[in-house]
């Protein structure tokens, strides 16, 4: 530990050095569940796609769905992967809105299994699994309104 836990202005912070000689600062703000929809992930990838998307994102990653909002011509859906949100936009677009292709790099523990489940919904495989020099397993798909979607996994060293 380089300082303990202090209190700031607005909330806390402390530092400290991780076996790697990196230096971590953690800075923690106790208003952080008031302004943040669903009380995590300040950072959201926001996602354009078609209907089937929130069904590719369950059936892909286990995603667990927050919210739901809209009707059959298109819904806004919150959903969970882990421990970070994915907002979706799907069915028709207002005429103002130009709905963009994102890419998106998610950890599973399993690249080979979410890699097939992918397919299965009707994705396009862009990259097989395979081992990486970085370590990780990582695959590549793209899903049927051309979200590309990165999957991976960190192979910790031994």
């Amino acid at each position: 530990m380089i300082s303990p836990p202090i209190e700031e202005p607005w909330g806390y912070s402390g530092k400290f050095k991780d076996l790697d000689g990196h230096v971590w600062e953690i800075l923690w703000d106790p208003k952080f569940k008031e302004y943040v929809r669903h009380d995590f992930g300040a950072v959201r990838p926001y996602l354009y796609g078609h209907l089937d998307l929130p069904e590719f994102v369950k059936h892909t990653f286990g995603a667990v769905e927050l919210e739901r909002i809209g009707d059959e011509k298109g819904f806004h859906i919150e959903s969970k992967i882990g421990d970070s949100v994915v907002v979706m936009e799907t069915g028709e677009f207002p005429p103002n809105v130009t709905p963009t292709r994102a890419s998106i790099y998610v950890y599973v523990e399993d690249v080979d299994a979410a890699y097939k489940r992918a397919l299965e919904c009707g994705a396009t495989s862009l990259a097989e699994p395979e081992d990486k020099p970085y370590d990780e397993r990582s695959a590549g798909v793209q899903d049927t309104f051309g979200n590309t979607w990165w999957i991976s996994t960190f192979k910790k060293r031994v």
